[in-house]
C-alpha cells in the first residue's frame, strides 16, 4: 500500500545538481592551474603532476552524477574521499618542501576546501554521523600535517608557517561546531515539518490519507494517464445502514467499524494502490493501472471479505461502492460523478454490491 510520502530534507536530486554544477567548475579550476605552472606562475611539482590526475577525476565524477542513479552514493564516498587525499597530501608536500612552495597559500586553499570536505559529510551523513566523521578526517588531517611540519622544523625550515596552521585548525574545527549545530537544527525542523504534513494529509480517525492527499493523488494519476497512456479506476466506498449502526451501538461503535474497515482495505488491495476516507462513511480507492473488470474483482473479493467479517460488538457491516474507470480527456470531476452514480445505483439495487459507471 502506497502511503504519504515522506519529506527529505535534501534530496538526492538536489544533490546531484550541485554536484553537476561543482565538477566542471572544479576541471575549469585544474586547467586554469595547469596554464598558471606552465606560465611559471604557479609553482608546485605536487600540482603540476596532481592537477591532470584531479581533471581525469572529476570528469570521471561528472559522467557518474549525469548519467547514473544507481552508484550515487558511491560516487558522493569517491569524491569526498578523493578530495580529502588529495588536499591532505597537498598540503603535507607543502610542508616537507616549503622552500619549492607557498606554503602559507597552500594552507589558505587547504582551508577553503576543507569547507567544501566538511559540508559533503553532513550531507552524506546528517548531523550525528556527519560531526563523528568530520572530527576524524580533521584529527587525522591535524595529525599528518603536524607530524610533517614538525619533521620540517627539524631540517630547520617552516618556522614562520606555524600561526598560519594553527589558525587551519581552529577555523576547521570552528565550522565543524558550526555546520553540526546548523545540520541538527534543520533536521529537527525537518523532523516537525513532516509531522505537520503528516496531519494535514491524514484522517485522524481512520489514520488513513485525507480527501485533501487523495485529490492530489487523483490528478497526478490523471496526468499520468494522459502522458504515458496508463489506465486506472478509482473507487467510492459508502458503508451499507452505517447511521443504524450508530443508533444502536454507539458512535464509538461506529467509529471502531470505519477504523476496521480502513485496515481491512489496506491489508487487501495490491501494492501501489491508494485508500484513503473521502468522507463521513465513505472511502476513495485509487487502483492504478487497472480497468474495470480488474477493479470489479478487486473490490467483490474484498466485498465479500468484509460481508463475513465480525466487528467489535459482534456487529456485522456491508458496503456499496461505485466504480469509473478513467477515460481519454475525462475530467476527476467526470470521474467522481460517474463512481458516486454507480454507487446510488449499487444502494438502490439492494446495497452489499460493486456496480460499475
Amino acid at each position: 500500500m502506497s502511503n504519504i510520502p515522506k519529506i527529505d530534507l535534501l534530496s538526492l536530486q538536489d544533490r546531484r545538481l550541485v554536484y553537476l554544477y561543482a565538477m566542471p567548475a572544479a576541471i575549469l579550476t585544474c586547467l586554469l592551474g595547469e596554464v598558471l605552472i606552465l606560465l611559471g606562475l604557479h609553482h608546485s611539482n605536487f600540482d603540476a603532476v596532481g592537477f591532470p590526475f584531479l581533471i581525469v577525476f572529476f570528469s570521471f565524477q561528472f559522467i557518474l552524477f549525469y548519467r547514473s542513479t544507481s552508484y550515487f552514493s558511491v560516487a558522493e564516498l569517491s569524491l569526498l574521499s578523493g578530495i580529502f587525499l588529495y588536499l591532505t597530501a597537498s598540503l603535507a608536500y607543502a610542508l616537507t618542501y616549503p622552500l619549492n612552495v607557498n606554503v602559507a597559500g597552500e594552507i589558505g586553499a587547504n582551508g577553503l576546501w576543507s569547507i567544501a570536505i566538511h559540508t559533503m559529510i553532513f550531507w552524506i551523513f546528517g548531523s550525528r554521523r556527519g560531526k563523528r566523521i568530520s572530527t576524524l578526517y580533521f584529527v587525522g588531517a591535524v595529525l599528518l600535517t603536524l607530524s610533517t611540519y614538525i619533521n620540517s622544523l627539524i631540517k630547520g625550515y617552516g618556522v614562520n608557517e606555524l600561526f598560519y596552521l594553527i589558525q587551519l585548525y581552529f577555523s576547521s574545527f570552528l565550522y565543524i561546531i558550526i555546520t553540526a549545530t546548523f545540520t541538527r537544527n534543520i533536521e529537527a525542523r525537518g523532523v516537525q515539518v513532516k509531522e505537520m504534513s503528516a496531519q494535514a494529509y491524514t484522517d485522524t480517525l481512520t489514520q488513513l490519507p485525507n480527501r485533501r492527499f487523495l485529490e492530489m493523488q487523483l490528478e497526478q494519476q490523471r496526468f499520468l494517464a494522459e502522458q504515458q497512456h496508463k489506465i486506472f479506476s478509482l473507487v467510492i466506498l459508502d458503508i451499507d445502514h452505517f447511521k443504524a449502526i450508530n443508533d444502536t451501538y454507539g458512535h464509538q461503535a461506529g467509529d471502531n467499524v470505519l477504523q476496521q474497515i480502513g485496515k481491512l482495505l489496506t491489508t487487501h488491495l495490491r501494492q501501489g494502490d491508494f485508500v484513503g476516507r473521502w468522507g463521513g462513511e465513505e472511502f476513495l480507492i485509487l487502483l492504478p493501472s487497472c480497468n474495470t473488470n480488474c477493479a470489479i474483482e478487486i473490490m467483490e473479493r474484498i466485498r465479500k471479505h468484509v460481508a463475513t467479517y465480525t466487528f467489535n460488538l459482534e456487529i456485522s457491516a456491508t458496503f456499496s461502492c461505485g466504480i469509473s474507470e478513467w477515460q481519454s480527456k475525462t475530467s476527476i470531476a467526470e470521474m467522481l460523478e460517474h463512481a458516486d452514480d454507480a454507487l446510488y445505483q449499487a444502494k438502490r439495487g439492494g446495497r452489499n454490491q460493486t456496480i460499475a459507471a
